[in-house]
């Protein structure tokens, strides 16, 4: 699949760098107090990220049996139309939330490679993918932190798809880690921010991965949903914090793990760097303890109280230092 990840980082990142005109006049994203950039940012350049992973499917489902998996290609357009409409205008609540939930179950619809779902599983893998999709875009608050982990994530479910001989894990997993990685390259310099049309697509997808993976048998749950796991704690954890608080949940904040690692004078770069270490070490922990649950659960909670604690972990050792 080498050819088909160099092709999809090209057309991804050609697609993006054409964008970036358009979208600095129609979707400018003009900084604020809560904003983690200063000058006003084109967004919605997930567009050409949807155009790599299109693409990515429709070569690959070419190469392996000339059957494009439509659910998965209607579900993916779809989450990428709710988000360029929030991108251009804010969405109500109610209404982004109804189109993700439509766009998740089409997502689910092209899972059925692995067989019929209950009633019941299919309404909390719907959940799962939507609730997934939302933590993925509060976590895209950042140059490179998205495109980084997506890379790595994308990597992992094409790894094990290519192990398990699942095709289309590893179809998915290459158009993500691709398209990705061609946004990147305009992105970490902060040329053009994803958007909510990217982080939807990206984060639908990763969701759709693990789903995928873990029905056809080919990964455990914790195998499956290793790539995810740190999105999962610094959203849960920050809304935890924001609730017990008083805060409301669905206001703009900057209090994620790694806005205040931002905030505290880590650059863009590096922080995206660390959250995707501290990914590939959930990645690493599932590998090792792929036939021993227990531990690879201890080593992701040992991961999430670090991850969380890394800010004043790394206050006390400036401290300590001065």
């Amino acid at each position: 699949m080498l050819w088909l990840a160099t092709a999809t980082a090209v057309v991804s990142g050609i697609s993006v760098g054409l964008s970036i005109p358009i979208l600095r006049a129609r979707v400018p994203d003009v900084p604020n107090e809560r904003s983690s950039h200063e000058q006003a940012t084109p967004r919605g350049g997930g567009l050409g990220v949807l155009v790599g992973v299109v693409f990515c499917l429709g070569v690959g489902a070419f190469a392996r049996d000339g059957q494009l998996p439509v659910g998965l290609v209607v579900g993916a357009v779809a989450l990428a139309a709710i988000g360029f409409l929030d991108d251009v205008r804010s969405l109500p609540v109610r209404v982004r939330l109804a189109g993700q939930l439509a766009a998740a179950s089409s997502l689910v619809v092209g899972t059925s490679t692995a067989g019929p779902l209950s009633a019941w599983l299919t309404l909390v893998s719907v959940v799962f993918i939507a609730g997934f999709t939302n933590a993925f875009n509060f976590m895209d608050g950042i140059n490179g932190i998205s495109g980084v982990a997506a890379c790595i994530s994308g990597i992992w479910y094409a790894a094990w798809g290519a192990t398990a001989g699942n095709s289309l894990l590893v179809v998915v997993g290459v158009g993500i880690a691709a398209s990705a990685a061609g946004f990147l390259l305009w992105n970490v310099g902060g040329r053009i921010f994803l958007g909510d049309v990217g982080s939807y697509v990206l984060g639908g997808l990763l969701a759709f991965c693990c789903l995928l993976g873990w029905r056809a048998g080919d990964m455990s749950w914790w195998v499956a949903g290793a790539p995810l796991v740190i999105y999962v704690v610094d959203t849960t954890w920050t809304m935890g914090r924001r609730a017990l608080t008083g805060h409301q949940i669905g206001v703009a904040h900057r209090d994620h793990v790694y806005q205040q690692l931002t905030a505290r004078g880590e650059s863009h770069l590096k922080t995206s760097l660390m959250v995707g270490a501290f990914i590939t070490f959930c990645c690493g922990a599932a590998w090792l303890g792929r036939s021993a649950e227990v531990a690879t659960l201890a080593a992701w909670t040992v991961a999430a109280a670090t991850y969380v604690a890394l800010p004043r972990l790394l206050d006390r050792a400036v401290g300590e230092r001065a």
